[in-house]
């Protein structure tokens, strides 16, 4: 594992008016790289980007502050635009949603180059990036875990100290609480959190600290 983070790199920018966590994962050997949830400032996720090469834009899910920079993004850098099937309605009005909750005209994200359905295993380079679907925040909600690294980048299904609105269109209480259930189950206390929003964590904090999870994997939240 210190090999494989000593070649593979998260670097995070935070973006938008929501403060949206960007994460570039880049091989700096190879100098390729996976960007995930380019929600706004094309520019500042290309400047953090320097020189490498995009082979991936992946989707936590479909909400604007997600996918804003998306066009952009592609137009300069390329990249295959990923998401999963449950969230296409979501994508389908970013652009409307972004004007009604915060008066700004985004571009429209473009159509996705590919369609993930199920849990399936992406390969870049060295590197297995398990999807695990994980809907409540949105039906077609992701995380992303790369065993190599013990690393879960998670979208806004869970955040240090909290966990991800439900009050929302596509959003679902009892879904959210089945896949928190299923993360805690399935990944170790060591697992480093990237979310959406917010401060990194791990799993094992999560599960101690967090009200939230607590009362759902030992209460009766």
């Amino acid at each position: 594992m210190n090999m494989v983070r000593s070649i593979f790199k998260i670097r995070k920018v935070t973006v938008g008016p929501l403060e949206t966590n960007c994460y570039i994962l880049v091989n700096e050997n190879t100098n390729n790289a996976i960007v995930v949830d380019p929600g706004w400032d094309s520019d500042k996720i290309i400047k953090a980007l320097r020189d490498a090469h995009i082979k991936y834009i992946i989707a936590t899910h479909g909400h604007f502050d997600h996918v804003s920079a998306i066009k952009n993004l592609k137009e300069a850098k390329g990249g295959l635009f990923i998401i999963h099937k449950l969230d296409l309605e979501v994508l389908s009005y970013a652009r409307v949603s972004s004007y009604f909750f915060l008066g700004v005209n985004i571009d429209e994200p473009p159509t996705p180059d590919i369609i993930i359905d199920n849990e399936p295993e992406i390969e870049f380079e060295n590197l297995k990036l398990k999807i695990i679907h994980i809907p409540g925040h949105s039906p077609g909600s992701i995380g992303i875990y790369i065993k190599e690294m013990d690393t879960l980048l998670s979208g806004d299904t869970i955040f240090m100290n909290s966990i991800g609105r439900t009050d929302i269109p596509g959003g679902s209480d009892e879904e959210l609480r089945n896949s928190l259930r299923r993360l805690f189950q399935i990944l170790p206390d060591t697992t480093i959190i990237y979310p959406g929003h917010g401060p990194g964590t791990t799993i094992g904090r999560e599960k101690n600290i967090n009200p939230f999870v607590n009362d759902i994997l030992f209460g009766n939240y």
